[in-house]
């Protein structure tokens, strides 16, 4: 068993792992140890366990601006989720085609859709969006005060430098597989000629 050293009252016991002092209530470190250094190292542990492991989603809000000239669309800022209904699931498609009655109707509905899932999957699709960091300037503000308050209480002098956060973009486009489309139209056209 090594012998553990309190970091406060300095009383001293046998451990077999890190315990705290029976005296006191302060933790206890395994002896011999330079106190300052212990301290030094429990308070960068300490600052450490406030830096985040991972950014949560939210920080990273992906958007892109439009200039309103098409017919269909406003001007104003488009989010990246909004984007991601620019074609219609199967089953609005199956309700588009075959809520109609009449045999006609079906169809030309059915020849329309036809036409539009051939021009999609053909189609590339492109988008430019860009990146709004004030999630994580926020994130960034919070810990500044934290560790102002640790270095005050330490009667330390803390300088952090102001964090310029980069201008982030993303370009995000959607190909047509080369090796799938042969068999897609193939498909298509079987579900005109049924």
């Amino acid at each position: 068993m090594a012998e553990f050293k309190c970091i406060s009252c300095g009383a001293v016991k046998e451990s077999a792992k890190p315990c705290s002092c029976a005296i006191c209530g302060y933790r206890m470190f395994e002896a011999p140890y330079e106190r300052a250094e212990v301290l030094r190292k429990e308070i960068i542990r300490f600052i450490a366990y406030l830096r985040p492991l991972e950014l949560p989603p939210d920080v990273f809000r992906v958007f892109r601006k439009t200039s309103g000239e098409s017919d269909t669309e406003e001007k104003g800022i488009v989010f990246m989720h909004e984007d991601n209904a620019h074609f219609p699931d199967f089953s609005t498609i199956q309700g588009y085609v075959c809520a109609s009655t009449k045999t006609e109707m079906f169809h030309e509905r059915l020849n329309r859709s036809v036409q539009e899932i051939k021009d999609h999957i053909h189609k590339p699709y492109r988008q430019d969006y860009q990146v709004t960091l004030e999630g994580l300037q926020e994130t960034i503000e919070d810990y500044k005060v934290t560790l102002e308050a640790v270095a005050d209480a330490l009667d330390m002098s803390l300088d952090l430098p102001q964090i310029e956060l980069p201008q982030l973009g993303l370009a995000y486009s959607e190909s047509p597989n080369e090796e799938l489309l042969g068999m897609a139209d193939e498909v298509l056209g079987k579900l005109l000629e049924l």
